[in-house]
């Protein structure tokens, strides 16, 4: 059942649902849910054309790179991997990117 992302925990609460299933990270939130055990390993990636002329992550910088808001990239990624002259466009949802 979908649910509005920024109410899961009081859903939860609530009893409104039973669980959360997605790509939900773990670390920092060790003590804040019960937990199965990791079914899977997510990892980051930066989709661009392949025509932008982008091969690196110092190649973004001055770009405008877009994530999802309160997303495991934005948080990775803003500001220590990335270089710090790009501007972040955090988007409501997935399709937002695609759709911009």
């Amino acid at each position: 059942m979908p649910i509005n992302w920024d109410a899961k925990d009081a859903e939860l609460a609530s009893g409104a649902i039973d669980c959360i299933w997605n790509g939900f990270t773990i670390e920092g939130r060790e003590d804040q849910y019960l937990w199965t055990q990791p079914y899977m390993d997510n990892s980051q990636v930066i989709v661009v054309r392949s025509d932008s002329g982008i091969a690196s992550l110092a190649d973004l910088e001055g770009k405008v790179v877009m994530a999802q808001a309160d997303s495991a990239a934005l948080t990775a990624h803003t500001p220590t991997l990335l270089p710090p002259l790009l501007t972040w466009l955090p988007l409501a949802n997935t399709t937002q990117h695609f759709l911009s």
